[in-house]
């Protein structure tokens, strides 16, 4: 009786786990962070998680994928220090258990650092960044709380741009996206031109913060160069 009861007890929790996986979807190395499992996934304290907020119709979310997939392939190793994942941010507002809420712009990529504590802290990848594997992989290095495991190949370490660990990266060698670029990432997707708009000089789009929410974290909006809260160029209705 005991036997069969241990077993019946092992198999409900074989279930548990296989439904708790399920819920954690993996494309290309990369977790798919939801509403539904954000909590459990994001705000994993036992390692580090980096995110990418992004939106599926925009260009530069969509440049920034294979990259982003490459850099989560990178580290796989080290999957037990650091996990990739992430989260389209177009239709839903982040969690507001997560403790970095203030999305503006995509995309937008958040080191949630591993912790003992209650609450997890995080790094903003510079909005300004260069988004090469090799300046994504020496933020992990300078960033992670597991850095000390963490080492670079030499081929990264030469490709690296000038970077800062107070400056934003330099996002001069960055490759620009001009208008035809855009326009055939647009096309592949079926989206009107007039769906997105997209600031020349920078490689995001911003979106708009819903009045309440702006109201309720006002104090805490990150500002841009010169202190000045950036103008919204797109909103999510829009997108």
């Amino acid at each position: 009786m005991n036997f069969k009861l241990c077993s019946l007890i092992s198999l409900l929790i074989s279930v548990v786990l296989a439904l708790k996986d399920f819920s954690k979807k993996v494309e290309n190395n990369v977790y798919v962070a939801t509403l539904s499992n954000y909590d459990s996934l994001v705000l994993d304290k036992s390692k580090d998680v980096f995110v990418m907020f992004y939106s599926p119709i925009c260009p530069f979310s969509q440049k920034l994928l294979p990259t982003w997939e490459q850099l989560a392939d990178r580290f796989k190793s080290q999957s037990n220090d650091i996990i990739f994942a992430k989260f389209d941010g177009s239709d839903v507002d982040v969690p507001d258990s997560s403790p970095w809420i203030e999305l503006e712009e995509f995309p937008t990529m958040v080191l949630f650092k591993k912790t003992n504590i209650d609450k997890k802290s995080y790094v903003l990848y510079p909005i300004e960044g260069s988004r090469t594997l090799a300046n994504l992989a020496k933020f992990i290095e300078h960033s992670s709380t597991n850095k000390n495991h963490i080492e670079l190949t030499q081929e990264e370490i030469n490709e690296v741009d000038n970077y800062d660990d107070v400056t934003p990266l330099d996002a001069d060698d960055d490759e620009e996206l001009d208008d035809d670029d855009v326009k055939a990432i647009l096309n592949n997707m079926e989206v009107d031109d007039d769906e997105i708009k997209e600031d020349n000089d920078e490689q995001y789009v911003r979106i708009s913060v819903d009045d309440d929410h702006k109201e309720k974290n006002d104090d805490s909006i990150p500002k841009t160069k010169n202190d000045e809260v950036p103008k919204t160029a797109a909103s999510k209705d829009e997108l």
